[in-house]
Parts: C-alpha cells; sequence; structure tokens
C-alpha cells in the first residue's frame, strides 16, 4: 500500500510539473524544449507500474529511483539553471533504469518482430537529421538507441502477456518516444549554435581514421567502394531528410510543444482512473 501511495503523489507531482512546462515552453516559445516532453511521457509509465504480478523489490526501485531522477534532473536544470546536458543525463539513467524494469516481466526469448519497425523508423529519423546534428550525432544516437532498448522491452511485455497494464506500459513507451523524436527532429531543425557552422560539418564529415586513409592510397578497388558508398550515404541522407520535410515532422515537433504533453496528461489519468479506481473507492468507502 505504501508503495502505491508512493506512486499516486509522484504522479500528481510529475502532472502538475509537466503541464506546467509545456504551457511555459508554448508561450515562450522555446526553441530547445524536451523536458515537459519527457515529464509527460514517465508520468504515463508511472501509471502502468502497478501490474498485477508480484513485484521484486529490484523492479520497484528501479522504478521509484527513475521517476526521483527526473526531478532531480528537472531542478538541477530549471531552478539552479545548470545546462540542459545535466537534466538529459539524468533522463538517460532513468531510460536505461526503465529498460530494465521492464525486461524483468518477461521471460528470455526471441525479439519480437515488432522491433523492426521500431529500429526502421528510428534509423530513417537519426539518418535524416544526422547532418545537422554535427558533433553531438554520437550522443544524440546513444540516447535513441537507449530509448529504443526500452520500447523494445516494453512491447516484449505485451506480447508476452496483453493485458491492461502491459498495453499502459507499451503505449508509454512508444508515446514517449514519439514525443522524443520529435524533440530531436526540432532541435535539429531549430536550434542555433556554432555547431552548424558549415566548414566544421564538413570538416566532421570528411575527416577519416589514419588507418582508413593508409589502408584506401594502398588498395585502389577498396578507394573505390570507399566513394561508392560515400555516395550512397549521402544520397540515403538526402531522401530521409527530405521524407521528413515532406512529412512535416519539423513543424509538427515545433506545434506539439502543448498539445502532446496534455494528450499525455489526459490518458495518464484516464488510465490511473481504470486502475487505482476500484481501490481509491474501497479507501474512501473505509
Amino acid at each position: 500500500m505504501t508503495y502505491t501511495y508512493l506512486l499516486l503523489a509522484l504522479t500528481v507531482v510529475l502532472s502538475i510539473g509537466a503541464g506546467v512546462l509545456a504551457f511555459l515552453a508554448y508561450r515562450n516559445h522555446t526553441e530547445n524544449a524536451t523536458h515537459y516532453h519527457l515529464l509527460a511521457g514517465l508520468a504515463v509509465l508511472l501509471v502502468a507500474c502497478i501490474v498485477p504480478t508480484p513485484l521484486t523489490l529490484p523492479y520497484k526501485a528501479a522504478i521509484v529511483l527513475g521517476l526521483l531522477l527526473v526531478l532531480v534532473g528537472t531542478v538541477l536544470h530549471r531552478l539552479l539553471r545548470l545546462p540542459v546536458a545535466v537534466a538529459q543525463t539524468f533522463d538517460l539513467i532513468t531510460i536505461l533504469l526503465f529498460a530494465a524494469a521492464f525486461a524483468s516481466l518477461h521471460p528470455l526469448k526471441w525479439p519480437t518482430p515488432w522491433l523492426l519497425v521500431l529500429v526502421l523508423v528510428g534509423a530513417i529519423l537519426y539518418w535524416g537529421i544526422q547532418p545537422k546534428l554535427a558533433e553531438l550525432k554520437g550522443t544524440i544516437g546513444l540516447y535513441l538507441v537507449a530509448l529504443l532498448l526500452m520500447s523494445w522491452q516494453a512491447l516484449e511485455v505485451l506480447v508476452t502477456a496483453p493485458a491492461l497494464w502491459s498495453w499502459l506500459i507499451a503505449g508509454g513507451v512508444l508515446s514517449l518516444l514519439a514525443a522524443k523524436l520529435l524533440a530531436v527532429v526540432h532541435y535539429g531543425y531549430q536550434a542555433q549554435s556554432s555547431i552548424y557552422d558549415a566548414t566544421a560539418l564538413r570538416r566532421a564529415t570528411e575527416a577519416r581514421p589514419a588507418w582508413l586513409e593508409r589502408l584506401l592510397s594502398r588498395y585502389t578497388i577498396l578507394q573505390r567502394l570507399w566513394q561508392w558508398l560515400r555516395r550512397v550515404s549521402e544520397r540515403g541522407q538526402q531522401l530521409a531528410t527530405q521524407l521528413l520535410e515532406r512529412l512535416q515532422l519539423p513543424r509538427l515537433a515545433q506545434k506539439s510543444a502543448l498539445v502532446l504533453p496534455l494528450i499525455l496528461l489526459l490518458w495518464q489519468w484516464c488510465t490511473a482512473l481504470s486502475i487505482w479506481g476500484p481501490s481509491l473507492a474501497i479507501l474512501v468507502a473505509r
């Protein structure tokens, strides 16, 4: 019962925080708005933590610790004015904790085929936005891998035990994944920084390791193969970028500052009432 009360209290805190940050980001036209997305997504995930299976202490600890880390990271960034990288580090740890917690809910087996869809969508988005990320492309790539790992574990839970609580877990994770992907697209298209300097970007894309230079200078066929792969990669990036712009994802990412978090919050409280409603009714009756 103490665990339920703690989750309920954290749900209220995260809901208020998500709503306030979403409104402020929408009113101030924030260029790099990510935390309200994460707060709303984690608030949805929190509701799904009440699963009808015997919960172990490591699972409870991972969930509660992850939520507390999100709160700490947001406070450090918003109130103490620390860099956004500090909050993103706390977010990354939370995502990995949630992935481990979800992995404990299903047995070890072959991956679900739906994992291919996640990987394909994530790869297309990253490939299209990667030229605009410059030296941050490795960091954001690692972040997306962690998100895909958590989404994969949530889908495995859904495939293993298709029930209301597993649908809530999968839906919350996929909503969080969509929000973070939109945040990455918004960051790549809207942020203005020295990292987008054309010279630095060209130097970052054309630089090759010394061992690769020696290998290519020795074998002509490898040099031709490398040039062909470069052309294919550049063409693929152009097609992926054109696909993102044709789907109007940059504009959608900019306009979703208020709408997406509010949808997630509404969904969260509807599902919270469906899960906690009978227990709260019994508690009030007493």
